[in-house]
């Protein structure tokens, strides 16, 4: 089957090391000292549905949702001077992460 004929909604499987270290970064992006910065990054993916009446109308798809999620898990540089959320994880270790999440790290 082509992409194009694919509907929407498909999806492929990932890998579970993926899945603990995307987990991870979801974590850290819901702590309060990232709150502002988290508003920022999901309202600029979804700025279409922030600005203006389409968002009164229209709500995003789930898979928008994802991705603006993924945007500010992997994307997304605070303007406040705190380290990328990926950096967090891989710099400031206060636990452990095992090396099949950690080698995820760098491409993400």
């Amino acid at each position: 089957m082509k992409p194009s004929e694919q509907g929407p909604g498909f999806e492929t499987s990932r890998s579970p090391s993926l899945d603990a270290v995307l987990d991870r970064l979801q974590r850290l992006s819901l702590k309060s000292e990232f709150a502002l910065q988290r508003e920022k990054a999901l309202t600029r993916a979804l700025k279409p549905y922030v600005e203006g009446s389409t968002g009164r109308f229209i709500a995003p798809l789930p898979q928008e949702t994802e991705l603006a999620r993924l945007v500010l898990i992997c994307d997304f540089y605070p303007e406040d001077g705190q380290l990328t959320l990926i950096e967090q994880l891989r710099d400031v270790i206060t636990e452990h992460i095992p090396n099949e999440e950690r080698a995820w790290l760098d491409p993400l």
